[in-house]
């Protein structure tokens, strides 16, 4: 007579998006650091700390966050550095000159051992990557 009137099951996806966490091989290991972060948001501003012990289970989202963000870039880009998210725009960078928004953000402190003093913008293409990269940090710690 006539076909199955129940849809046909959608085949098996190896890897499906769902599935996979993250496309990094290890993950990282939790940071230890203490910041400082002074944000000015549209004539708001704000300072908050982060405070980054080394214990995932004790420490706020966003240490975990920047530490697997940095993990990505540094397997994304040869220049960077998993042991510093906060790396500075490599100079001779090609970036768009639209701007992306006024906030600012200065970020002082240690990080997995080292002194961390930047300044962050959304002046550019390159500064709003950065900037996208650091958004943990820069937004609202709950």
């Amino acid at each position: 007579m006539g076909g199955s009137m129940t849809a046909p099951e959608p085949p098996a996806a190896a890897d499906s998006e769902a599935d996979r966490v993250s496309d990094l091989s290890t993950l990282p290991e939790a940071p230890v650091g203490d910041l400082r972060i002074q944000v000015v948001d549209e004539g708001h501003a704000y300072v908050q700390n982060l405070e980054c012990s080394g214990d995932p289970d004790s420490d706020p989202g966003a240490c975990a966050e920047i530490a697997r963000v940095a993990a990505e870039w540094a397997e994304d880009d040869d220049q960077a550095s998993a042991d510093n998210p906060f790396a500075e725009v490599a100079r001779g960078s090609v970036c768009t000159e639209r701007e992306y928004g006024p906030q600012e953000a200065v970020i002082t402190g240690t990080w997995q051992g080292e002194e961390v003093s930047t300044e962050l913008n959304r002046a550019d293409s390159c500064e709003e990557a950065r900037w996208q990269r650091l958004r943990a940090v820069t937004a609202p710690l709950d």
